[in-house]
């Protein structure tokens, strides 16, 4: 056709196209050029979109063509990984074993396919490698042996990485206690073993103030006295056996 009826205008049909697609895209009226009119966030369902847009004619009577146009937005990596929590705490026992669970952190992309995948690892707080964390689902489990008597508190670094092209990640903070046994016996703050003491002196005399400490960490301790044979340098042989000659107080 010519004149009028060879002008042809375009148009965007909202009605009959996906739900709010004419918020963020523009048909030119005279080119037909089909722009974004605003950012569209895949993350926010907006993953795929469908346009009609029709041609019309300016004759008399108006003619018109309609055409259906998909479109669908491929994702970017623009997310990080969030943990569920910044901080985790576990109690493990000072008696565990290589292998045993002390439980999961977790994180979440919101992008999409591999741009989703995480993959997790400890990256501060475990130089001798005690710990571990499975790549995939992020549980903790024990690779080494504890001793509370050495160290007591773990602070581990958990990084969350996912796998895009351009590798976003993020990090949180574990907090592990360890929790003590009853693995050492109390050891005596005085490492002598001969005292003096006058054979006048009467009862209730103290002849040493002996105290011990537990590297357990046990403040309650009982103390017993007993009382042995001993032969000394010049042959004299001496022993308090059922003689009640000394006392101690048991706490």
């Amino acid at each position: 056709d010519s004149g009028l009826n060879s002008n042809v205008v375009y148009s965007l049909l909202g009605d009959n196209s996906t739900e709010g697609a004419d918020e963020f895209i523009a048909v030119n009226r005279i080119t037909g050029a089909v722009t974004v009119k605003q950012r569209i966030t895949y993350d926010n369902e907006t993953q795929s979109v469908e346009l009609l847009i029709s041609a019309s004619d300016q004759g008399t009577p108006q003619r018109s063509a309609y055409r259906l146009i998909f479109i669908t937005v491929v994702d970017t990596n623009d997310n990080r990984p969030v943990f569920d929590f910044d901080v985790y705490y576990f109690n493990i026992s000072e008696d565990a074993t290589p292998g045993d669970n002390l439980g999961f952190v977790g994180a979440t992309d919101l992008d999409d396919g591999i741009n989703a995948q995480i993959t997790y690892r400890i990256v501060a707080g475990d130089p001798n490698q005690q710990f571990n964390v499975n790549n995939y689902t992020g549980e903790i489990s024990l690779s080494g042996s504890l001793d509370r008597e050495m160290v007591r508190e773990y602070n581990l670094t958990i990084e969350a990485r996912d796998s895009g092209l351009a590798a976003l990640n993020s990090s949180c903070r574990v907090e592990i206690i360890v929790n003590d046994i009853n693995d050492n016996p109390p050891r005596f703050s005085l490492d002598r073993s001969k005292f003096y003491i006058s054979e006048g002196s009467s009862a209730g005399t103290d002849v040493v103030l002996s105290s011990a400490v537990d590297p357990d960490g046990n403040t309650i301790m009982d103390y017993t006295l007993e009382v042995v044979p001993v032969t000394l340098t010049d042959g004299v042989y001496v022993t308090g056996t059922g003689r009640n000659i000394f006392n101690i107080n048991d706490t």
